[in-house]
């Protein structure tokens, strides 16, 4: 579910912001804060997903609420700032990269709703890029062919958003070579690549290094195979992010 931080001086479009994400909409508001300290401060502690950020409140300003959790090193790259606000103009002339999007007021609910699941959906991918390359470096992939890789994370990537599809690479090959503007990249060439690197790195990695990094779903009977090796990053995915 989305955590949603509510941060506007008007006590009385809060509320109603709040009861209609709630209500209607089924995200979790985690706080409401009225002034920009204690919207820094609620952010900090409840960690949302997307903050809602007027510009004008009392003590510091949007902007200066979006420059001060830039300052913080695990925030600074994030884009998950929706500003609400009818005060556009003192915004403009500042940074706006953690802004995802710029709603005027008044707004409607339902855009408003599209755009928290629009910015959701980018920021989940994020954390999903960022997870996969630190796996990646944490299991020494990044000293095999860099396309070979590139092609392993696509995979990694389209069965973690459907499980299913763990059973069914050649679905996967093809969904990858589709992706390719240029449209000579076939779905053999997508699984010559992976058989090729799975190979490679079998000779290479201690399988009991394996059964330690993906403790309860990999065991020594397994062989190293695009199929077993994507499904065992699934779910050590799904079970840390």
């Amino acid at each position: 579910m989305c955590s949603i931080l509510i941060a506007d001086d008007d006590v009385n479009l809060a509320t109603t912001c709040k009861n209609l994400l709630t209500k209607e909409y089924n995200f979790k508001v985690v706080g409401i804060a009225h002034t920009g300290k204690e919207a820094i401060k609620a952010y900090i502690e409840k960690k949302p997903d997307i903050l809602l950020l007027d510009l004008k409140m009392p003590d510091m300003n949007g902007v200066e609420v979006i420059n001060q959790l830039n300052e913080f090193r695990d925030e600074k790259n994030k884009d998950n700032i929706i500003v609400l606000s009818s005060a556009l103009s003192e915004l403009l002339p500042y940074n706006t990269a953690r802004v995802f999007r710029i709603m005027p007021k008044p707004f409607n609910f339902d855009d408003l709703a599209r755009t928290i699941y629009e910015a959701k959906g980018v920021l989940d991918a994020e954390i999903l890029d960022k997870k996969i390359d630190d796996l990646f470096l944490d299991l020494n992939l990044y000293f095999y062919a860099s396309k070979n890789v590139d092609y392993l994370k696509q995979a990694i990537i389209f069965c973690y958003n459907d499980i299913k599809l763990c059973d069914n690479l050649e679905n996967v090959y093809t969904m990858i070579a589709d992706k390719d503007y240029k449209g000579k990249l076939k779905p053999k060439n997508v699984r010559w690549a992976l058989d090729s690197l799975m190979n490679t790195y079998k000779k290479s990695i201690d399988e009991k290094f394996l059964e330690s990094y993906f403790i309860y779903y990999w065991d020594k009977n397994k062989t190293i195979t695009p199929k077993s090796f994507i499904e065992a990053i699934v779910i050590h995915l799904k079970k840390t992010i």
